[in-house]
């Protein structure tokens, strides 16, 4: 092999690395915003449950008044 084909192999090779590495910490940053919106929409149905069962426990003692 010439010196400019094996300067070009090892350019592939480093750039098929880092572009495999690109997509490695893409996707963990993707799976971390997917876990973050899940733990936020758990949050916000606790939230709710929370809230009705405030108000329903007024509207008892109300109903008791």
């Amino acid at each position: 092999m010439t010196e400019n084909e094996l300067l070009m192999l090892v350019l592939g090779t480093n750039l098929g690395v880092s572009l495999m590495l690109i997509g490695h910490f893409l996707g963990q940053y993707v799976d971390a915003r997917r876990d973050l919106r899940a733990a936020e929409a758990v949050l916000a149905r606790q939230a709710k449950r929370k809230a009705t069962e405030d108000w329903r426990d007024a509207l008892a003692v109300r109903e008791r008044t």
